[in-house]
């Protein structure tokens, strides 16, 4: 649609100048060949009048006026004529990954994440989303590899279950290297993260501190941590959303 909105701006700028450009012709139409801006060659005027270019991303176009073979360049940049689009792309979408043991310490993440949720930065899931009945491990699977960030809550449950290391962690790390996915990680209790392979990617907060006495503070950097990782990665795509949609891209 924008770019159809910029088709029809180009379009009545063409037109005007045409117009504009074949009246001051036809006064001219006996003067004979007239300078061309293309390359200074000599060409007629109706050539002359008619002449259009794209060179590097701007329109050129050549105007005759008074009773003299003058021809003035008239440069118009593109990004001119297209009026401003804030690109948005949609909200990263989360999967929150734990130990069931670890329930209510998810629910202190879940609590830092609204705020971002709310304001459109995310969209969270876990498993405690499914519908009772609801087959939970193609549902949950079907989450994993859909989604943009994979955050993983980790404590000894975590590292000690089967399911979540060789299947949800295996494929987090597999999506992570593919560069399909980010995958950050933040230490609830101390543990043997790093010999989980854990230590090769992103870890909130700062130094992968588990949580102390504080869990008020412990959780506000986890927030505040996982928040501007999220950010750059959301400036990251809207940067590669907005090259993809220059209007210029398709006149190339």
């Amino acid at each position: 649609m924008m770019i159809q909105h910029f088709t029809n701006r180009v379009n009545a700028v063409f037109n005007i100048f045409q117009e504009n450009v074949l009246t001051n012709a036809q006064r001219l139409r006996a003067v004979g060949p007239q300078w061309s801006p293309r390359r200074g060659k000599t060409c007629s005027v109706q050539q002359a009048a008619t002449h259009r270019t794209y060179e590097n991303k701007d329109l050129t176009c050549g105007i005759l006026s008074g009773k003299v073979a003058i021809t003035k360049l008239v440069t118009l940049r593109i990004a001119d004529l297209v009026e401003p689009v804030r690109v948005d792309p949609p909200p990263l979408r989360l999967f929150l990954n734990y130990a069931h043991g670890d329930a209510k310490h998810l629910d202190e993440l879940r609590k830092g994440l609204k705020v971002m949720e709310r304001n459109g930065l995310l969209r969270a899931w876990y498993d405690g989303e499914l519908i009772a009945g609801e087959p939970w491990e193609p549902r949950l699977l079907q989450e994993l590899n859909e989604a943009d960030v994979i955050v993983c809550q980790l404590r000894r449950d975590f590292l000690a279950s089967d399911f979540i290391m060789l299947t949800e962690v295996a494929t987090a790390f597999q999506r992570k290297e593919s560069g399909d996915a980010e995958l950050i990680a933040y230490v609830l209790k101390p543990c043997l993260w790093k010999q989980a392979r854990f230590k090769e990617f992103q870890l909130i907060p700062k130094g992968a501190k588990p949580m102390g006495r504080n869990n008020d503070k412990f959780w506000l950097e986890v927030a505040v941590g996982l928040q501007k990782a999220l950010e750059k990665l959301q400036q990251k795509r809207a940067s590669r959303l907005g090259r993809d949609l220059l209007p210029w891209r398709s006149l190339r």
